[in-house]
């Protein structure tokens, strides 16, 4: 999934018993799924969701076989994207005379990587 692409996605989903075969009962569920900025490969590179299923409309004769349900575990992973650098101030002002020597230093700009690698700015 690509936030810049498409923010808003719907995923069905849906659970299953008796392995698919005909005569089992199913179910579904749509989730809505938004991508945001919350996402920083930098801060967090993965996101664990646990999901469950149970059958909530139990038959008493096949009590034993079990508590029918199950869960799993959706792990979400974040990809790195190459960011440009950012500077320390949104803008600069700087002031020379007009007779100062060549050379003279005017001011100074920062920057810095906000990649994991921190190349050189």
């Amino acid at each position: 999934m690509d936030r810049e692409a498409r923010e808003h996605y719907s995923v069905v989903i849906q659970a299953k018993d008796m392995a698919g075969q005909v005569g089992g009962l199913s179910g579904s569920t749509t989730i809505n799924i938004t991508l945001t900025d919350p996402l920083n490969y930098e801060k967090k590179k993965q996101y664990s969701l646990h999901i469950s299923a149970e059958n909530t409309h139990l038959d008493p004769r096949f009590s034993y076989l079990g508590s029918f349900k199950d869960e799993a575990t959706l792990r979400v992973t974040v990809g790195d994207v190459d960011e440009p650098p950012l500077f320390s101030m949104d803008y600069y002002i700087m002031e020379v005379f007009e007779n100062a020597r060549v050379g003279t230093e005017v001011g100074a700009v920062t920057a810095r990587d906000p990649d994991s690698k921190n190349s050189p700015v």
